[in-house]
């Protein structure tokens, strides 16, 4: 294996994961579901964090 091997096979995982990103938030409801994830992963790492702190 060698290094032009990983770099070409990394740039089409990239161009992949920004095709399915690309589908994913063309759709609607699909980005709604998203950002709903987004906004709780969020929170649940500001009250992780928030804990820490507190030790």
């Amino acid at each position: 294996m060698t290094v032009a091997t990983v770099l070409g096979n990394t740039t089409t995982l990239a161009a992949l994961v920004k095709d399915v990103w690309d589908i994913m938030t063309g759709n609607p409801v699909l980005l709604v579901f998203i950002c709903a994830g987004l906004v709780t992963l969020g929170f649940s790492m500001f009250r992780k964090a928030k804990r820490a702190a507190r030790g």
